[in-house]
């Protein structure tokens, strides 16, 4: 971790574990595997057990500690999915706020759910909370926040779908199954 980050959020919520394996989201942005049993790294996940979650963003963060991740992964049958907490009342490009489900054996990159549309000049719209998965629907259930800048909104017209959201995607893909907003083009994060 770069100890001259500009964290915003020094929380970790939890692992969650999968078989013989433990993942971790990092406050650095990174996704952890570790061997229950021994505590060392999965050397068959990603690149020594890691995943850099700061990389392949539609929006990357702009400096160190723009983007975390503080609660813990999901897992859906072979999948891990994380999302991350972003600071939203930055700018309006702040980094994107996808939730991603990699491989749980070797961390390749499954789907991507985008919360905001491409065309969007915002960022965050983020998954910062708990992530739940439910083996008996297929679903996985997240609580996304607000679009960035979360106190203005005269640089991201419209609804800023799936902000300030639940939505319901199917587990094994990544689709959209449901989505409810809470509050339409938010202004009060």
């Amino acid at each position: 971790m770069n100890p001259k980050g500009a964290y915003g959020d020094f929380v970790s919520r939890g692992v969650a574990i999968s078989g013989k394996r433990l993942y971790a989201g990092t406050v650095d942005g990174r996704l952890i595997c570790l061997e229950k049993a021994s505590g060392m790294r999965c050397s068959s996940f990603a690149k020594n057990g890691e995943i850099d979650l700061t990389q392949g963003l539609r929006k990357s963060p702009r400096s160190v500690g723009e983007y975390e991740v503080t609660s813990p992964p999901a897992i859906f049958r072979n999948l891990v999915i994380t999302g991350s907490a972003i600071a939203d009342n930055g700018r309006v490009n702040m980094a994107s706020g996808e939730v991603r489900a990699f491989d749980v054996e070797t961390g390749a990159l499954r789907w991507t759910f985008h919360p905001l549309e491409a065309k969007v000049q915002a960022g965050g719209a983020n998954t910062r909370s708990r992530i739940i998965s439910d083996e008996s629907t297929g679903l996985v259930f997240l609580p996304i926040g607000s679009a960035s800048p979360d106190y203005y909104g005269g640089l991201r017209p419209g609804d800023n779908r799936h902000a300030n959201s639940l939505v319901a995607l199917r587990g094994s893909t990544g689709q959209v199954v449901w989505s409810f907003q809470t509050v339409h083009h938010d202004l009060w994060d």
